[in-house]
């Protein structure tokens, strides 16, 4: 199962979400060290559907930021953004102010 943890702060009108995994360079199969790492690193540089740039064009047009990597027991992608900026679900439009 997954765990969500969801902690209110209305001190800043900030949202942010770490989705992380238990396995790391640590979980990285015999003769292929760095596999984690460079797992993690390939996150956010596209997929079939969508190229590094247009990711990073999207995210920025958030005024967001989102990273991702491995430790050596976890890996992670990290996002923030301005609550005000958070995106809407799909599939209606989103209302921009």
């Amino acid at each position: 199962g997954v765990r969500v943890i969801v902690a209110p702060n209305r001190a800043l009108p900030l949202i942010s979400a770490d989705f992380r995994v238990a396995s790391g360079a640590s979980s990285d199969p015999a003769g292929r060290a760095g596999l984690a790492s460079m797992t993690g690193d390939l996150l956010t540089r596209g997929t079939t559907t969508r190229g590094a740039t247009e990711i990073a064009s999207q995210i920025e047009s958030l005024g967001a930021s989102i990273s991702s990597g491995a430790g050596v027991d976890s890996s992670a992608v990290s996002l923030q953004t301005r609550s005000d900026r958070r995106p809407c679900p799909r599939p209606r439009p989103c209302p921009r102010p």
